[in-house]
């Protein structure tokens, strides 16, 4: 049965391909099945012809239905072999997302095709592609933008009745409304810190260099939770410190231990400790966010990181989306030990 709702935002033909995906899914459609005329379904549904027409255009151009002439649509004959059809939507590029993604697609076996975009915090193109996405898939896998409640409402109401997929951040926003896997920032700094916390004793103060980078009003819930968990874990275990909100600001002195989320930032300083002859994990100390290969042979002997297991991430996403599985999922998290501390 293919239902519409009329006071949906989401425009009327992408309603019809979401309802025949949905039916060949949960087995209503299948191989073979002929498919109501656009006329019948034009008097069905109450819409416009043309609304059927580019329905039926979308699901032939992505090989769900097929036409013969003078016969009508029918469900294609590959739709048996393809269990998933997977939107995999990122939000950057970088090193250990790329991780996520080879990990995802070692994992999510065959029968599946897995379509990857990036919406580079850009608020715009993010709505945009999702949009686009809506009815060409059984599966939509999103690193979201927390950005504001408003956000919140329009992707709630977009992808609300969607097979919708939280990955990576959003845990407060979106983590525990749909299945998800997600990191906890908050817990993930502080337990992290407090695995090193007889190193950081030699040093005099821990400062925290806040991440400012121009699209961190997208990701500002998380980055939040980072400074959350440095203050607990600085409070409860009496340490001296402080937070440098801008990096023109920071200054590289002896006997500090400097907590830096952003990459350039922590080239910049530990550049400066080398021309002031300091040695990390001697007598200055740094610590990364994100661990990534490069970091562990970066400086004499890598940089420490607090970091989430992203190949772990890439994984148990697979395997949820294989097995079923809609639980919330806190993915592990640690710090990588090494002679920057």
């Amino acid at each position: 049965m293919i239902i519409i709702d009329q006071d949906s935002r989401i425009p009327k033909y992408r309603q019809i391909v979401q309802e025949i995906i949905k039916n060949i899914k949960n087995g209503e459609l299948k191989y073979g099945d002929r498919l109501p005329s656009i006329n019948e379904l034009k008097s069905t549904l109450d819409v416009a012809r043309d609304t059927v027409v580019k329905a039926y255009k979308k699901l032939n151009a992505t090989g769900v239905i097929s036409s013969m002439p003078g016969k009508g649509y029918y469900i294609s004959k590959n739709i048996p072999d393809i269990k998933h059809r997977i939107f995999l939507l990122f939000d950057l590029f970088l090193p250990y997302k790329r991780t996520i993604l080879n990990s995802f697609l070692e994992h999510i076996g065959d029968h599946v095709l897995v379509d990857v975009y990036f919406h580079h915090y850009n608020k715009n193109l993010y709505k945009k592609l999702i949009l686009e996405a809506l009815g060409k898939y059984t599966d939509y896998v999103i690193m979201p933008l927390e950005e504001k409640p408003e956000q919140q409402t329009w992707f709630n109401h977009t992808l609300g009745k969607q097979n919708t997929y939280i990955l990576d951040v959003g845990l407060k926003e979106y983590g525990y409304k749909y299945p998800s896997v997600c990191q906890d920032f908050r817990k993930s700094w502080y337990h992290g810190l407090a695995q090193v916390s007889s190193r950081l004793r030699k040093y005099d103060e821990l400062v925290l260099v806040e991440y400012k980078a121009p699209m961190s009003q997208y990701s500002a819930p998380h980055d939040l939770e980072m400074v959350r968990g440095f203050n607990e874990f600085c409070r409860d275990f009496k340490f001296k410190s402080r937070i440098i909100r801008n990096i023109e600001e920071a200054k590289v002195e002896k006997n500090k231990c400097y907590v830096v989320s952003d990459d350039d930032d922590l080239v910049m300083m530990m550049l400066e400790a080398r021309e002031k002859g300091f040695e990390p994990g001697q007598n200055v100390g740094f610590i990364s966010h994100n661990d990534e290969p490069l970091k562990s042979i970066a400086g004499k002997n890598g940089i420490a990181t607090i970091s989430t297991d992203f190949y772990e991430m890439g994984k148990k996403m697979a395997e949820m989306i294989t097995s079923g599985d809609k639980q919330h999922h806190i993915n592990p998290s640690g710090i990588m030990v090494r002679d920057s501390i």
